[in-house]
Order: C-alpha cells, then sequence, then structure tokens
C-alpha cells in the first residue's frame, strides 16, 4: 500500500513484515530492508489478486500457485511426508469467500485510495529536479539490486529513474499474474541499499499481456 515508507520492507503480502495487514485489503509492498530469508519449512506466502481485477487473473494466478506448490514439493517432500504435488488440485479458498459484500466493498474502498496515493507518490518523484551527482550512482546500485539472479527471468527491469531523493524502478512482467506471484514470493528481493524504503501497489492491468509494475524508492 502506498503510504510514506518508513518501512516498507518487503512486499506486496508477500513477505515478511509487510505484507500483514495490507494483504487483507489488496496487494500492497512496503518496506525498509531486506527480510531475513524464510525457511524451508514455512509455507509459500499466498498471492493475492487485488479487488476489482480480471476474474481471469484469478484463475492465472491459480495456476502459478499449482506450479510453485509443485516446484516446492519436488524440493522439500520428505519420506513420509505428503507431496504437495499429490494434494487435490481444487482452487485455493479466497479471503473473501468467507466474508459479505460489505467486506469487499471496504476492500476494494481501501484499494482505490492505496491506489491514489501510490499515483501521487509516482507523480510528486516525475516532478523531482534531478541531482546528477547522486542520480546515477542511486539508479546504478538499485540496478545491481534488481538484476535477475541466474537462470531468474521473472522479470525485465525496464529501467530505473532517480531524481533528487526517490527513485522508481519500472519491472516489466510477461503477465498480471507473474507479477502478483513475483509479489508474493520474492518481495523482499525489492529492499535497495542507501533507500529508506520502497511502496508497491499494483495497479489494475489494461489486458491480458505484458505489465509493468513501478516501484517507489524513498532514498533521501
Amino acid at each position: 500500500m502506498i503510504s510514506r515508507t518508513t518501512l516498507i520492507a518487503g512486499a506486496f503480502g508477500l513477505t515478511a513484515g509487510l505484507l500483514g495487514a495490507a494483504i487483507a485489503t489488496g496487494v500492497v509492498l512496503r518496506g525498509e530492508r531486506p527480510a531475513p530469508a524464510p525457511s524451508p519449512a514455512e509455507a509459500p506466502a499466498r498471492v493475492i489478486v487485488p479487488p476489482g481485477w480480471d476474474p481471469r487473473i484469478r484463475d492465472q494466478v491459480t495456476a502459478l500457485e499449482r506450479r510453485v506448490a509443485v516446484a516446492e514439493g519436488a524440493l522439500l517432500a520428505r519420506p513420509g511426508q505428503a507431496d504437495p504435488a499429490s494434494a487435490p488440485a481444487g482452487k485455493p479458498q479466497r479471503a473473501s469467500d468467507a466474508r459479505g459484500p460489505e467486506w469487499e466493498k471496504g476492500r476494494a474502498e481501501h484499494y482505490q485510495k492505496e491506489l491514489e496515493t501510490y499515483h501521487q507518490r509516482v507523480a510528486s518523484h516525475e516532478s523531482e529536479p534531478v541531482d546528477t551527482a547522486w542520480a546515477k550512482p542511486a539508479a546504478e546500485s538499485i540496478q545491481a539490486r534488481l538484476a535477475p539472479e541466474k537462470g531468474d527471468r521473472s522479470f525485465d527491469l525496464a529501467r530505473v529513474d532517480c531524481r533528487s531523493s526517490t527513485c522508481v524502478a519500472t519491472l516489466s512482467f510477461t503477465s498480471p499474474a507473474e507479477a502478483l506471484a513475483f509479489i508474493a514470493h520474492r518481495g523482499p528481493r525489492l529492499s535497495a541499499p542507501g533507500c529508506n524504503g520502497y511502496d508497491v501497489t499494483p495497479p489494475p492491468p489494461s489486458g491480458d499481456g505484458r505489465y509493468d509494475l513501478p516501484v517507489v524508492y524513498t532514498c533521501r
């Protein structure tokens, strides 16, 4: 969600210390410093689809979660333990399934407020003057932090734009569902040295194709 990050460390509920309550109402990621790596025994974070998004994206997310479960089952299965990949492939229960329309309405309103704050933060960044002496090394630091690990093609780093106190890194995914899954499972990777925190609120996609996700960093 998007308020000024005094600490957003970890990302889109998805992560450690950052997601908690945010996840209940939408998908917001905030973090200040890298979260500790999760223990192999921990259950993977659930991918949250923001209110109002195309229902088809929920189905795509379900398919991604199943693939993650299969991959983790292959790595983590132990003798005598049930293999997650062999579990029934029913749709995971949504957080909203046990709640009524009033809860959904409140969730949607909260998401819209977060989006407004997020867009304001991006606009504020774009109006900043450029401090070249600081901006160039700051952008290089964030690029190095976000550079895909070997064999990792989760996203493309489209650009990193730094001004005088904030930076915006644009991550490009093959689909909106892939972006949500990244936030849920790898959000902590978004933290950057030299920055106090970051904010992410995924805006509604315009289609099923590539999806760009701006990450706003507060650095000075």
